[in-house]
């Protein structure tokens, strides 16, 4: 099942139900890093989704590493939040029902006594429609160009230089998520949740 999900992907079609699909198979193999790896990808186009929250849940639990993250401001934590909350398709349907509705509103200024009114919620509705398209078009840049990466092989020392011969700084195990900050050759500088950095080998993980 899992190859067959696989070859529908090489075809093209990366719908979250398909990334979801692959995502089960993989933890059925106690494939974890790919199993997360792809539950990540299905959480990526359809945030809202229920299912592919409960079983990412459930993988990340059979991680070894439990690393703690850094703490972020409130304020930072819930727009981030807020952002990641719908996929870029979901913003941009927002954004054409709000500019519908400020079509009205601005129909209803050229044709009817409610002028004042209706031109002020005309333009609020505008605002509002512009700043959903900018929160589809991020969304859609960051579907596209993921600087997050799961670990898929059993482990890897992280390095203190982009090197084979750099010393280990810490070990990680299968399914660890982490940052992607700088690349050189084969090589990518990472940040883990906690805040540690190193370089690790691009053949051992795969980005989100």
């Amino acid at each position: 099942a899992a190859a067959g999900y696989e070859k529908i992907l090489q075809q093209g079609y990366k719908g979250p139900e398909v990334y979801y699909n692959l995502g089960n198979c993989y933890y059925k193999l106690n494939n974890i890093g790919k199993s997360i790896l792809n539950y990540e990808r299905a959480l990526k186009l359809a945030p809202r989704d229920e299912d592919i929250q409960h079983n990412l849940k459930i993988a990340n639990a059979s991680i070894v590493d439990k690393i703690q993250p850094v703490p972020q401001l409130g304020i930072i934590t819930m727009w981030n939040n807020f952002v990641c909350s719908n996929s870029s398709c979901g913003w941009g349907n927002y954004a054409l029902w709000v500019i519908w509705a400020t079509l009205l509103f601005f129909v209803l200024y050229l044709f009817t006594n409610l002028r004042k009114i209706s031109l002020t919620l005309g333009a609020i509705l505008l605002i509002t429609s512009i700043a959903f398209v900018s929160l589809a078009f991020k969304q859609s840049e960051k579907e596209q160009n993921s600087d997050a990466a799961v670990l898929t092989i059993a482990n890897s020392y992280v390095k203190s230089a982009p090197d084979a011969n750099g010393n280990d700084l810490f070990m990680l195990h299968e399914g660890v998520t982490f940052k992607l900050l700088d690349k050189v050759g084969e090589w990518n500088k990472i940040r883990i949740a906690d805040g540690k950095v190193g370089w690790l080998e691009r053949k051992s993980f795969e980005k989100i």
